[in-house]
């Protein structure tokens, strides 16, 4: 799988700026997949962003190895303006929120204190797509804020797209094909930043002097499954369950007959940067289909004719060797 990868673009004297301070960055992706009701079967993943605006930033970049339209991109930040319950729910904490009087930001506020402020995109003119690198590369054009907002801003746009299927690769062991029948095996390989899975340009573009240096102070990564989904992953990970009443507001479709589960990576940069982050996630779960029960069927008819032809034969067998005795 090709690497997800980032960068900021901006202007400056020459185009270069003689600012070298590095714009702290917080990733949030959550991807969703196989936990929706029939008919709800595109898989969704969630990218959000807080930085710390600086004048000189004109686009913030985003490459997704795989080609997406624009009618599948949607804004978030509408949604956690306006809903207190799902933002502390993504956030984990206890904030409020103030609308200011530009209508394209909402102060989040803690404890009367604004901590930063969240961004609605206007998809259709803040957001430009373009092909490239057998990917897509989503530019988010900057909107200054206005004086009451906070210095960070947080942005946050949905991805809903059959393409996003290729983050997740079906498997079938080649050594048990009775339980590979029943059970459906598949990994995510996810990568953001790995210039081992770059081509060559794309790293050009992230390298490029011009651009803005970044830091990436949190990164975080979140896989919404069912629970009957058993993981194993290259890195630890904490889970727990969603409230459905509450996430529904937010993920519309989920099953009502099953329990769901967040699965949450996260890695905060300490003594060490975070440069790249690569994630090998395996996936396995029971299926119990009308194809499977037929299959178990099908076998086991088998195997009980198999016993009966070699019973009745070694009785014939014996039955022979008996009668021979008797003459």
């Amino acid at each position: 799988m090709k690497s997800f990868a980032i960068w900021i673009e901006r202007t400056g004297l020459g185009g270069i700026s003689t600012d070298n301070s590095r714009c702290p960055l917080e990733i949030n992706f959550n991807y969703l997949t196989d936990c929706m009701e029939k008919g709800h079967h595109a898989p969704v993943l969630d990218f959000g962003i807080k930085y710390k605006h600086m004048e000189e930033m004109t686009n913030i970049c985003l490459f997704v190895p795989f080609i997406i339209e624009k009618e599948e991109i949607s804004d978030l930040g509408e949604c956690l303006s306006q809903n207190k319950e799902i933002l502390n729910s993504i956030f984990n904490e206890n904030y409020t929120t103030h609308n200011v009087q530009s209508v394209s930001f909402c102060n989040v506020m803690e404890m009367g204190k604004t901590i930063f402020s969240v961004r609605t995109l206007d998809i259709e003119h803040d957001i430009e797509l373009k092909e490239d690198y057998d990917g897509t590369i989503i530019k988010i054009q900057m909107k200054k804020p206005g004086e009451e907002c906070a210095e960070k801003i947080y942005c946050r746009f949905r991805i809903s797209s059959e393409s996003l299927e290729e983050l997740k690769s079906i498997y079938t062991p080649n050594n048990n094909i009775l339980s590979s029948s029943f059970e459906r095996n598949s990994y995510i390989d996810f990568r953001f930043n790995d210039c081992r899975t770059l081509e060559a340009g794309l790293i050009e573009k992230l390298q490029k002097k011009e651009n803005m240096p970044v830091f990436i102070e949190k990164f975080h990564f979140l896989l919404i499954t069912r629970a009957q989904v058993q993981l194993s992953a290259s890195e630890q990970y904490t889970e727990r369950s969603l409230n459905k009443e509450l996430w529904s507001n937010y993920y519309s479709g989920f099953d009502p007959n099953d329990l769901i589960v967040a699965n949450h990576w996260h890695k905060k940069a300490g003594e060490k940067e975070i440069r790249e982050v690569s994630l090998l996630i395996r996936l396995k779960e029971n299926v119990c289909t009308n194809i499977t029960i037929s299959i178990y069927l099908f076998i086991l008819m088998c195997i009980t004719i198999f016993f009966n032809c070699v019973s009745n034969w070694i009785w014939g067998m014996l039955t022979s060797c008996l009668k021979g005795g008797q003459i």
